[in-house]
């Protein structure tokens, strides 16, 4: 059973966003790209991403592709996010979804090198680790722990994997290929709040509250609180907007603590940047950047009116204190 990190009264939500640039999601649905293509995401979603930050006042976490922090350009970006007083955290060097399938030494790379990168250019020592695709393992909990690391946040919690690995594929320009998102395995059992997370040798992963002098926190994304089916993103843009608005209500009548996930692709307008073909396209990556962002702008609101929001490293920082 998972031992929990108690939290305030005051239910508390964290707003993080994965920067995985164009050229990364098209690889995810069987495309080419590389890092110093144009990108949308950079030259158009982080700007909106920021403006909206700042008229509600919110300090959000942005995990970041090391491929990308080494695009001039991009890091220009990168450092405005910085300024405006937001978290930079580290989403692995080369966004390979088949995290959870590498050996120890690939986790370590991919950690490191983006690591490093963000050190060197952005002068950011990244306290919080996202894998690509949720693949949460005892390699990635091991390499964080050793490494000084403050907090993963690669579990999702949901029960759905298999059907959403499904729809990925369908959705997929190669339907045939292995579809490693969404890669929950045993996590889709876990508890849906931030929790204890120590790697303790023979491969086994154990959780627990007293841990030693630099415990690791899981910051799960959160779910629906009985389906446990995904809100995030744009799964829930695709859902509606009463469908994600109800399920915070729901995550905030438990009392329980919040991860609102969005990525940097949520605010692309689909029409002018493809990612996949035909119906696929239109339905995945449908709706203009400016529709895409009112509803992202509105569902933010929501959680503001409901929930005090921190920075998450701000937050497990003080949850470290108490340990």
């Amino acid at each position: 059973m998972d031992r929990l990190i108690e939290t305030d009264r005051t239910p508390t939500a964290v707003i993080q966003v994965d920067l995985d640039g164009l050229w990364a999601v098209r690889r995810c649905y069987g495309r080419s790209g590389r890092p110093e293509d144009e990108d949308p995401v950079y030259r158009e979603a982080v700007p909106a991403l920021l403006k909206m930050f700042s008229d509600l006042g919110i300090a959000a976490t942005f995990f970041v592709v090391g491929a990308d922090a080494q695009i001039p350009w991009k890091r220009k970006i990168l450092e405005k996010v910085l300024d405006e007083g937001h978290e930079v955290a580290n989403h692995s060097f080369n966004h390979a979804l088949q995290m959870g399938q590498f050996g120890r030494q690939q986790v370590e790379n991919e950690i490191l090198d983006c690591q490093k990168t963000l050190s060197e250019t952005l002068q950011v020592q990244a306290r919080g680790f996202r894998a690509p695709g949720y693949s949460y393992s005892p390699q990635v909990l091991e390499v964080l722990e050793h490494n000084g690391f403050w907090y993963d946040a690669s579990l999702l919690p949901t029960r759905w994997g298999s059907v959403l690995r499904w729809i990925a594929r369908r959705i997929s320009t190669t339907p045939n290929s292995p579809v490693p998102q969404f890669d929950a395995g045993a996590g889709g059992h876990k508890t849906t709040r931030p929790f204890w997370a120590t790697e303790a040798g023979q491969g086994v992963l154990h959780e627990k509250l007293a841990c030693e002098s630099r415990p690791l926190v899981e910051v799960p994304v959160s779910v629906t609180p009985r389906l446990r089916f995904p809100m995030h993103g744009g799964i829930g843009f695709l859902l509606g907007k009463r469908y994600v608005t109800e399920a915070i209500k729901a995550i905030r009548r438990s009392r329980h603590f919040l991860n609102y996930v969005i990525h940097g692709m949520d605010l692309v307008d689909g029409q002018r940047w493809p990612v996949t073909s035909g119906w696929k396209q239109r339905w995945l990556f449908g709706g203009t950047g400016e529709i895409r962002l009112k509803f992202f702008t509105d569902v933010c609101s929501h959680i503001r009116e409901h929930f005090e929001i921190v920075r998450t490293d701000r937050w497990v920082e003080q949850m470290r204190k108490g340990a």
